[in-house]
């Protein structure tokens, strides 16, 4: 086995090959009759859609992870041609794309299409420190990675804000770096929550 190409649902075609090129991508083949289909490449990633008017982005459960080798660099891609093409990046709704994460295994973003479709895009660490991950307090260290990846790994806002409600009631001094770290990790709960709550998910 040498290629693995997924085969995910779209609501629309014509939308789903728009939004596609728009970020950098190449429509390799498009149908609509007998049967709506696309097919889209970007370097030797491939994707196939099938056209359902019945798929609810809100309800797809359809996830696919790239390794990519530079996940900061296609990130900082694909923002630059959704700005260019729309004005904006979007955050929230469908399509909508998160910032690069660093979570234990990997740094990694989420990308979500119009149609509901989710692509994790990952770097491997390959054993280096993940500086935002870790704090220099030996006593929270481990409940503090245990939050950021309830956030970034697991994607419970919900669980990670309480677990760091609890985590706030420490009266344990941080350094000024643990402290900025700490801070980074509360704006991202904060925001994350927000996302879910415009999106009706929470």
């Amino acid at each position: 086995m040498s290629k693995v190409i997924p085969i995910l649902p779209c609501v629309s075609i014509d939308e789903q090959c728009e939004f596609y090129e728009s970020i950098g991508f190449t429509i390799t083949a498009k149908d609509k009759a007998p049967h709506a289909y696309a097919a889209v490449r970007y370097e030797d990633v491939n994707l196939l859609f099938w056209g359902s008017k019945k798929n609810n982005p809100s309800a797809n459960a359809s996830m696919v992870f790239i390794e990519v080798e530079d996940a900061d660099s296609l990130n900082a891609e694909f923002c630059g041609n959704m700005k260019s093409a729309w004005g904006k990046v979007p955050r929230t709704g469908f399509p909508r794309i998160s910032k690069v994460r660093e979570l234990k295994e990997d740094k990694r973003f989420t990308l979500c299409d119009p149609s509901g479709n989710t692509f994790y895009f990952g770097t491997p660490n390959n054993g280096n420190t993940i500086t935002m991950r870790t704090l220099d307090n030996e006593q929270l260290a481990e409940s503090f990675a245990v939050i950021y990846d309830l956030l970034h790994s697991k994607e419970s806002p919900e669980i990670a804000a309480k677990a760091l409600s609890v985590f706030n009631r420490s009266k344990v001094e941080l350094n000024v770096s643990d402290k900025e770290k700490l801070a980074v990790l509360t704006s991202e709960i904060e925001e994350a929550l927000k996302e879910r709550d415009d999106n009706g998910l929470t």
